[in-house]
């Protein structure tokens, strides 16, 4: 059997009330208006869609100061978008952690606007981070805060000149013993310089046999700049 109800304009708040944990299901036919349902402030409302919903059977409106929670329980990809729909999320301080996760190779981006919060993103220990930057984005877009722990890396598939230096910028980069030769190149005719601070130990660049080093000492350098050590077999 099935019950109609019609409330009128003039029917009182709280007219039909459903009590706690009835197998009751409210259904609201197309003539239905919108906003139908109005909660008063400090409401919460569960709604449970069955998947003959239509498309748009749950629609917020812009600017609404609601809230979407779905429960420990709510099914994992329970947000589907349309292709080239874009998903706006916040997420509170109190969320747990890995609340948002994406999933491997989907074709999806995260976009933080201006008024993101530098260090948006928190990596934990030995976690890594792979961005992509296309070309629209302003310089700076990509930021390391000075003495972080954060290495970059550059995959083999990187392209060459992956990192450009606008004039008068210097790059200090940090080889560890692992890496493969070569892993550090500069390219001829570069107005380039590489300077060794002082805490480096002797013998920080090694020549293979037969290579040779061309360096070119300018008038302001102090006396001594480059200094060969006693007994070195140096032609």
């Amino acid at each position: 059997m099935s019950l109609g109800v019609t409330i009128d304009s003039a029917g009182a708040k709280g007219y039909f009330t459903l009590e706690p944990n009835m197998s009751l299901g409210v259904t609201i036919d197309f003539a239905g208006a919108k906003g139908y349902f109005t909660l008063e402030p400090n409401m919460s409302l569960g709604v449970t869609i069955d998947s003959t919903g239509a498309k748009g059977y749950f629609t917020l409106k812009p600017n609404m100061n609601l809230g979407v929670t779905i429960d420990s329980a709510g099914a994992k990809g329970y947000f589907t978008l349309e292709p080239n729909m874009s998903l706006g999320v916040t997420i509170d301080s109190t969320r747990a952690k890995g609340y948002f996760t994406l999933k491997p190779n989907m074709n999806l981006g995260v976009t933080i606007d201006s008024a993101g919060a530098k260090g948006y993103f928190t990596l934990e220990p030995n976690m890594s981070l792979g961005v992509t930057i296309d070309s629209a984005r302003a310089k700076g877009y990509f930021t390391l805060k000075p003495n972080m722990n954060l290495g970059v890396t550059i995959d083999s598939a990187g392209a060459k000149g992956y990192f450009t230096l606008e004039p008068n910028m210097s790059l200090g980069v940090t080889i560890d013993s692992t890496r493969a030769k070569g892993y550090f190149t500069l390219k001829p005719n570069m107005n380039l310089g590489v300077t060794i601070d002082s805490a480096r130990a002797k013998g920080y660049f090694t020549f293979e046999p037969n290579m040779n080093l061309g360096v070119t000492i300018d008038s302001a350098r102090a006396k001594g700049y480059f200094t060969l050590e006693p007994n070195m077999n140096l032609v």
